[in-house]
């Protein structure tokens, strides 16, 4: 049965407040029984294996490939994960570097700062090995631009219709502060994205309803509270957005547990204490949501019931006209009766 996504009243604050306690206990309960799970293991064994970047190199991969979501070397590729960079493809540039080393002649100073004469009455030589960094252009690629041996999922798309789900997409594209759209995506693990550059979110054609809703609501979450210059790490975004979709869905009935718990759980990694710091966040935005969504659906509730009144009104009278016109026929037509 679809999930009915319509205006609900939300109670008084304290009704609120112990609704969105509970709410939080079963991420807390959900995201631990992740944590403990044989494939949450498998999938961290996994992500062991790719490298850790640097601010600035993320940055550079984000720049050239936004959708980008796991990214390693063409070698690491075919070694570590068993899959192979496709034919055309264009590498990610990022920075790499290598320390070297040389040697170093200098004079050798004495305990007071003071040249050391040798026996021939010459100042004395040392030699030093020095280190140094070298950098050069690495070329990386993301998942998207490989094929081969699959990679443990954590997270599996939600499937589900949900009823009233034309209103849904239109309350929340009033309420988005940049344009929603609907297309293609090269990333296969990617769902959707926030592009503060372009002003646009972008979420994958062909998810089910019950997805797709949830993933509009995380990316209107970065959309609103992730500015380009805020100063919260990656992984307190991710907590945030995914926590308050949850949130949000979970007022309209509609359990996106299955796909929030293992995706809290890759972005927390056991660290409960960067959840927990984004629960105040959380609670104010998805407060937000819901009230600016109740109120635009309840709209389009009313103006449905005013249209069906109307139609309906409009459907009598045209009843009213065909057995009037029936009964009182026009005078052309009794005149033709009467003729034949």
């Amino acid at each position: 049965m679809p999930a009915d996504i319509k205006a609900r009243p939300s109670g008084n604050d304290d009704a609120r407040a112990k609704k969105m306690q509970e709410l939080f206990s079963r991420i807390e309960a959900g995201v631990s029984g992740v944590f403990t799970s044989d494939n949450y293991r498998s999938y961290l064994r996994t992500m062991a294996k790719f490298h850790r970047y640097s601010a600035r190199n993320c940055l550079l991969i984000h720049f050239q490939r936004p959708e980008a979501t796991m990214v390693a070397g063409f070698d690491a590729w075919k070694k570590k994960f068993h899959r192979h960079v496709l034919a055309g493809e264009k590498g990610i540039t990022i920075i790499g570097y290598a320390l070297k080393s040389t040697t170093l002649k200098k004079p050798l100073l004495d305990e007071k700062g003071e040249p050391v004469i040798g026996d021939d009455g010459k100042p004395a030589i040392e030699y030093v090995k020095h280190s140094y960094p070298v950098y050069f252009p690495v070329y990386v690629y993301d998942v998207s631009q490989t094929e081969g041996e699959p990679l443990p999922q954590l997270v599996h798309d939600l499937e589900g219709d949900v009823a009233s789900y034309q209103d849904f997409l239109a309350s929340c594209r009033k309420l988005s502060p940049y344009p929603i759209e609907f297309g293609n995506i090269a990333s296969p693990n990617v769902r959707g994205y926030c592009s503060f550059e372009e002003q646009r979110i972008v979420v994958r054609s062909g998810l089910s309803q019950v997805q797709t809703a949830k993933t509009v609501l995380h990316e209107i979450t970065h959309a609103i509270l992730h500015n380009e210059g805020d100063a919260k790490t990656t992984a307190e975004k991710e907590l945030e957005a995914e926590s308050a979709a949850f949130v949000i869905c979970s007022h309209y009935g509609i359990d996106t547990s299955e796909y929030t718990f293992p995706y809290l759980a890759s972005w927390c990694r056991q660290e409960r204490d960067k959840l927990e710091r984004c629960l105040d966040a959380i609670q104010k935005h998805a407060f937000s949501v819901i009230e600016q969504l109740d109120a635009s659906m309840l709209e389009l509730e009313k103006a449905k019931a005013d249209r069906g009144s109307l139609q309906q009104r409009l459907e009598l009278a045209q009843a009213q006209s065909a057995i009037d016109l029936t009964r009182n026929p026009p005078s052309q037509v009794r005149n033709m009766e009467l003729e034949r």
